[in-house]
């Protein structure tokens, strides 16, 4: 049975961090969270999280995660949870690190001591429709990714799930269960983009016709993109919303790196809804995914959403605090060629300054965005490494080009050059000016070959 030391309830920050380091194979996910999508099979397949290898593990129709689930009570690692493990070893940080620090003290005691949650967040991905394509996605998460760069059309990912009764049946059919043994349930739900989703909107019309609104904490992850007001007048209905923003990055970068999204117009949606909500009513979330085409950036980022919450705290005039805003990223593990932890060793002293800079920020001055911070640090001692990446590229990675009739094998930032500048060509953007301050400080060598894979694409 599990059995580790409790966390005491004023513990410092770093003390805290030691304990989840301390404690590798501790996480709550696969008791507290349930995620269901479409699998190639048009089936539901469920997950505990974003990292999981679902090929390896079984899924147990009454409990899919009870596998993974026998393997944290007894202390002991379990397979498909090589990626959080992997990227600890590498930054200190991983999906479960940051669920984790996100956690309140006295739940993760509560959880030990019951080895159980008594809370569930479920969360549904109807479909892959998306109106962006960023960098950072995958057919898999964006419908605009696959066509804009003309990937296989893969059709159990852009059917949306509610349009298969079986899969309808079982979505709704969870959220009655799990309503039945708690009294409120977290409702996540995810794209693509989910303000876009058919399926979304048929699941908050079911939860409106059995007025189930005041037993929900409802969660979106958006892009902020495509805000009306059909959206505002459901936002209204719900005690409680949890918004996540897909924002990485300001202005120019931005731009670059979520095409063809427009900053401007992504924030001045997202002072529309903040403008909307009653007091008590909402928490966002800005949510940043980091990785070589915006981590340069991170100080930028910092400023927007320290400004943010400053304007959230004293241009409302109502005496009760209106919502919360807070900062937590996302761990990016794939793919690991975009990933910040395949920037050369010439370049790391570079983002260490800017890093360093940032630990300093005063929206650091509180410690709720404490998950950032341990990331950050994380980032930090992996510049003071000559670490490389964990593990080789997938078989479609292993690039290899033929060079004055000699077999050239790419290194893993020769094929970011490669591949960022295909995305450049494609939509039309251009890293010396998207990605400048990661342009500008490259080796002559690394610009040239950047500049000669767009020539040769064009």
């Amino acid at each position: 049975m599990l059995v580790t030391k409790t966390i005491t309830a004023d513990t410092t920050l770093q003390n805290k961090i030691n304990w989840i380091k301390n404690n590798p194979n501790i996480c709550m996910l696969p008791f507290g969270v349930h995620s269901v999508e479409t699998s190639a099979d048009n089936k539901i397949q469920s997950k505990c999280c974003c990292s999981l290898d679902s090929g390896l593990f079984s899924v147990i129709p009454q409990d899919p995660f009870a596998e993974i689930k026998h393997s944290v009570k007894n202390n002991t690692p379990h397979p498909a949870c090589h990626a959080c493990y992997n990227s600890e070893k590498q930054n200190g940080s991983s999906e479960r690190f940051l669920s984790l620090m996100n956690t309140s003290n006295i739940v993760i005691n509560n959880f030990l001591k019951e080895q159980q949650t008594n809370h569930i967040d479920y969360r549904i991905k109807f479909s892959n429709l998306c109106n962006l394509a960023c960098r950072s996605c995958s057919p898999a998460s964006s419908s605009k990714y696959t066509q804009v760069f003309n990937f296989p059309i893969q059709s159990f990912l852009g059917a949306d799930a509610s349009e298969n009764a079986d899969n309808w049946s079982t979505i709704i059919s969870n959220i009655e269960n799990y309503l039945s043994k708690f009294p409120i349930l977290t409702l996540s739900l995810l794209g693509g983009e989910t303000l876009i989703q058919p399926g979304v909107f048929k699941l908050l019309q079911w939860i409106d016709r059995r007025n189930l609104h005041s037993r929900l904490n409802l969660h979106i992850t958006s892009n902020f993109t495509k805000v009306d007001n059909s959206w505002l007048e459901i936002f209204e209905k719900f005690n409680r919303i949890h918004i996540s923003a897909s924002i990485d990055s300001t202005n120019a970068n931005f731009n670059y790196v979520r095409w063809p999204a427009n900053f401007n117009k992504v924030e001045q949606n997202l002072f529309k809804i903040l403008h909307k909500v009653k007091p008590g009513q909402f928490s966002l979330n800005i949510q940043p995914l980091w990785n070589l085409n915006n981590i340069f950036y991170i100080n930028d980022l910092l400023d927007w959403s320290h400004k943010l919450i400053q304007t959230a705290e004293q241009d409302w005039t109502s005496q009760q605090k209106k919502f919360g805003i807070k900062l937590s990223n996302v761990n990016m593990t794939t793919p690991l060629w975009m990933t910040t932890q395949n920037l050369p060793v010439v370049y790391r002293n570079d983002l260490k300054i800017l890093l360093e800079q940032a630990l300093i920020h005063p929206i650091f001055d509180t410690d709720q965005h404490r998950g950032v911070i341990q990331w950050i640090t994380g980032i930090i001692d992996f510049c003071n490494s000559t670490q490389t990446l964990n593990k080789p590229l997938s078989d479609r990675r292993l690039v290899t080009e033929t060079c004055d009739k000699n077999i050239v094998k790419l290194t893993d930032f020769d094929f970011y050059l490669k591949e960022t500048a295909s995305y450049d060509v494609t939509t039309k953007n251009s890293m010396p000016t998207g990605n400048a301050k990661l342009f500008n400080i490259l080796t002559n060598k690394h610009k040239q070959l950047y500049l000669n894979y767009v020539q040769s694409k064009i």
